[in-house]
């Protein structure tokens, strides 16, 4: 059963945060979070550069209470080569690995994506090429001390907390020591205990922040995977969407959604997507029951029937198009998929277009040809008739384009042709002596604007069907203008 409840007034969501220009001591979790992956082109971006980064990640990993921030560009203390000594630096996956690091806690040596890479982790002089026994610039170490109260300092220092309320800011870190260090503690509130603080905040901003909470402890989402994964995405994928199903005032839906999210789907688009396409009123109870019935992959296109002009049609079809949608690791046009996880299907691009069933059938006909995708979309966005959209999509199966890039059929409709010269311009397109790249310009022998007469029109035609060259509109569209 999935949580739920409602809005509890003592219900506490709040972090506090206390930093001190001191080196605290403290069992460490992490030596150096900020070297486990990078960020932008090179491994010399690093994922944590300030301190107020550094606490942040504290927050989010299970069981730290405390961190240590080396802000000295020089490097701080000493003591690091007899570390890396007993506790080498780790290796990477290989040479262009930008996966975060997996290991269990603690992690006493430097990550692999340390600066230069080809150094211990230690401080790195440009004068010597080489490092020193000083800790590095940028050195963020999680710990766990018994109480963040009472303090241990390396050395030993009379400093007096600053004591802040929600995230460490520059300027409340602003101060270091001597030396260079800048540490700081975290404390949750009992109700968040075991939360990373984004978590917790989410949840205290929700509507239902009791069962925000329940549905962010969870088991079932919770990572399965290495805990230092904590450092790298604010918490689970669950425990974030948890605080969006949160948000549905329905009783019943939101206990669909947070039963669905952990069982690990993106349900929550169905919750902050539901207004994506806008084509009908949402329908979020269909979407989350479509997203737990089909699975990750479907959960855009569940979401685009939900809001579809004809949601039960749209429904049906993902349940028996053969549909290549990509999974959020794949891309559209390879890996054998050619729908985007988020994109619009044939299913609701067709339930939106057709204006009767027949119509949709050959929409979604259409659309199982990638060379014709754009015709099919153009004829679904005829404003006409059934009868009109039918004519269309006969016209592109029988067009026979061979290229995404060979357009002509839905241009026989446009409102700027002279009235009554449609079918005049769809037997040009469809015209086997109509050559591919020539079919684009058949509405244009027709042009209103242009007022041909019914010798020119024909000319026009004829010039296109016989000239085997790429400058159609050169030699046959503007010929057929002069008598």
């Amino acid at each position: 059963m999935a949580p739920s409840g409602a809005r509890s007034a003592v219900i506490q969501c709040t972090v506090e945060s206390a930093t001190v220009p001191q080196n605290i001591e403290g069992d460490v979790l992490v030596l150096a979070a900020g070297t486990l992956a990078y960020t932008g082109p090179h491994p010399s971006s690093p994922t944590l550069t300030s301190a107020a980064e550094c606490a942040n990640a504290c927050g989010l990993l299970p069981g730290c209470n405390a961190w240590t921030f080396c802000s000295r560009q020089s490097g701080c203390g000493s003591g690091c080569s007899s570390w890396v000594a007993k506790h080498p630096k780790m290796p990477a996956g290989g040479p262009a690995n930008r996966d975060p690091v997996e290991a269990d806690l603690p992690i006493l040596g430097f990550g692999p994506w340390t600066y230069p890479q080809t150094q211990n982790g230690c401080q790195y002089s440009f004068n010597t090429d080489s490092t020193s026994d000083a800790w590095p610039y940028g050195l963020c170490t999680l710990k766990r001390v018994p109480d963040t109260k009472k303090l241990k300092y390396v050395p030993p220092s009379k400093a007096a907390p600053q004591r802040t309320t929600g995230v460490v800011t520059e300027s409340a870190a602003a101060a270091a020591s001597a030396d260079g260090w800048i540490s700081g503690t975290l404390s949750v509130s009992e109700d968040c205990q075991g939360l990373p603080p984004n978590v917790c905040r989410l949840c205290g901003s929700s509507k239902h922040p009791d069962s925000c909470l329940k549905c962010a402890k969870d088991a079932r989402g919770q990572f399965s995977s290495k805990p230092v994964n904590y450092l790298i995405s604010k918490g689970s994928k669950a425990q974030n969407a948890c605080a969006v199903c949160a948000g549905l005032a329905d009783a019943k839906q939101k206990e669909s959604c947070f039963d669905c999210i952990l069982d690990n789907k993106r349900c929550s688009t169905c919750v902050y997507g539901a207004r994506m396409w806008g084509y009908g009123k949402p329908d979020i109870s269909a979407c989350l029951s479509c997203a737990a019935k089909k699975g990750n992959r479907y959960v855009g296109a569940c979401n685009a029937c939900a809001q579809s002009s004809s949601p039960g049609r749209c429904f049906a079809c993902l349940d028996t198009q053969p549909l290549k949608i990509c999974n959020t690791t794949q891309r559209a046009g390879s890996d054998g998929c050619n729908i985007g996880p988020n994109d619009q299907t044939p299913c609701d691009l067709c339930s939106n277009a057709a204006q009767s069933d027949d119509v949709f059938k050959q929409c979604l006909a259409c659309h199982t040809n990638l060379n014709v995708q754009q015709e099919c979309l153009d004829c679904g966005n005829i404003p006409t008739t059934a009868a009109t959209q039918a004519r269309c999509y006969a016209c592109v199966k029988a067009a026979r384009f061979p290229s995404y890039k060979s357009t002509g059929c839905a241009a026989c409709f446009s409102s700027w042709l002279i009235p009554g010269k449609s079918q005049s311009c769809l037997q040009c397109v469809e015209a086997s002596t109509t050559p591919f790249a020539a079919k684009a310009s058949c509405s244009s022998c027709v042009d209103g604007s242009v007022k041909r007469s019914q010798a020119l029109q024909d000319k026009c035609f004829g010039c296109l069907k016989k000239t085997q060259i790429a400058e159609y509109a050169a030699t046959c569209i503007d010929q057929s203008m002069r008598r």
